[in-house]
């Protein structure tokens, strides 16, 4: 299989959904900050291939909403071990989006070691697991619910139990949120933060 094929699949296998825009970005870095409209099409012209192959689906959203790509199930891809993805909900279309643009932007950082998605630590499920210098759980909040303060004191009960240092990083929408969130999280320790998506992204690249 060409390397390019193979980089696809393998950004894939790590996060199960991803835009074009979101691949481009990832696998070819310094060209996209030159000519993003050339990788782009590029990466259409890949995706399309390996879509015709059966060895990728996309799913489209509607209307100025990106397709997210993903891995079927197929011979060759369960030979490489590249686990097949089920379909996102319509109304987890943003949510997902944004933990894709977490994954590439960690990931471009040069500082990433592993990526996990939903799996069940204790009794949490973080969005995200990064290894990095250390474990980061990671809680993209998209909605208005005040649920920081409540998963916080999950993870601090996963922490009594188990001894083992974390970080946990809440990433949201607003300012609105953002200041909900940093009074919510009033009494927790510094292991507990809480950012704007939008900056943290900027931040971690700059």
């Amino acid at each position: 299989m060409h390397p390019a094929y193979e980089r696809i699949l393998k950004a894939l296998n790590l996060e199960k959904h991803l835009t074009t825009r979101q691949l481009a970005k990832l696998l070819y870095p310094e060209e996209y900050q030159e000519n993003p409209r050339k990788v782009y099409d590029r990466l259409v012209k890949n995706l399309a291939y390996l879509k015709k192959e059966n060895l990728l689906k996309s799913k489209d959203y509607g209307l100025g909403k990106e397709n997210l790509w993903s891995i079927k199930r197929h011979p060759l891809n369960r030979e490489q071990g590249y686990l097949p993805a089920p379909d996102i909900h319509t109304f987890k279309y943003e949510h997902e989006k944004a933990c894709g643009d977490v994954f590439v932007t960690l990931a471009l950082t040069g500082r990433l070691y592993s990526w996990q998605a939903h799996k069940r630590i204790g009794k949490v499920i973080p969005d995200r697991i990064a290894e990095m210098e250390e474990t980061t759980y990671i809680e993209v909040e998209m909605g208005s619910q005040n649920k920081i303060k409540s998963k916080a004191t999950l993870y601090q009960q996963l922490y009594r139990e188990t001894r083992e240092p974390f970080q946990v990083l809440f990433l949201v929408q607003t300012d609105k949120q953002l200041q909900n969130g940093l009074r919510e999280l009033e009494g927790f320790t510094n292991h507990y933060q809480i950012k704007l998506l939008s900056e943290f992204c900027s931040d971690m690249l700059s």
